[in-house]
């Protein structure tokens, strides 16, 4: 699941670790690392300005997020999201797919807003 960052100077991937997945930063086109290996993490998401990959755990867990370096790495609230998600594109909220259905957790201090309409889709 590469993501490009906005600029396309930047190429946030999940790899490979010890059996389960990692995400890294990587230069385009030259491909160094940037960011150092966040392991059990997957699915890279570039936040609408660039200054920060989001993504979600193995399995499920709050959402991660950091800046490109590595640098800054937090969860995002406690509410425990799947694979599937992405930024709003204000960049102030991310939304996604719970255990119990949809809902958006606010980038600034992690507050989830349950979307009760959308219980079973994901």
């Amino acid at each position: 699941r590469p993501a490009a960052s906005p600029d396309g100077r930047h190429l946030a991937v999940s790899v490979p670790s010890e059996g389960h997945p990692g995400v890294r930063v990587f230069t385009l086109p030259g491909g160094d690392a940037v960011s150092p290996l966040v392991r059990n993490a997957t699915s890279p998401r570039w936040s609408p300005d660039g200054a920060w990959v989001a993504f979600s755990m193995y399995r499920f867990g709050p959402l991660r997020m950091m800046r490109p370096d590595g640098s800054d790495l937090h969860a995002v609230g406690t509410t425990s999201f799947g694979e599937w998600f992405d930024w709003t594109a204000d960049g102030r909220w991310l939304i996604g797919n719970t255990q119990s259905g949809v809902a958006l957790v606010r980038v600034a201090d992690g507050v989830v807003r349950p979307l009760d309409w959308a219980l079973g889709m994901w």
